[in-house]
């Protein structure tokens, strides 16, 4: 049954069902645009060296949200069938 669990389908289910839940999450939208708000902000005042850290910051930190939350979704479900 694990071999269900690490499988590449499996992963991308739940990327997508994490994605439906977000997106149906009218606190998770709010602070969604509030973040690419104070991203634009930062990113008109800044520029050269500065600007490209904060961009892969903010990939690093996207990177994470999209590792998270499946990794904790899936591992609920996986306690489900153990």
């Amino acid at each position: 049954m694990s071999d269900i669990f690490e499988s590449p389908a499996f992963q991308e289910f739940l990327q997508k069902r994490c994605e439906e839940i977000t997106l149906e999450d009218e606190e998770y939208q709010k602070i969604s645009e509030q973040i690419l708000q104070a991203e634009s902000e930062i990113k008109s005042l800044i520029s050269g060296e500065l600007l490209k850290i904060f961009d892969e910051y903010s990939a690093l930190n996207l990177a994470l949200l999209a590792h998270a939350c499946p990794l904790v979704y899936g591992r609920g479900i996986q306690k489900l069938f153990k």
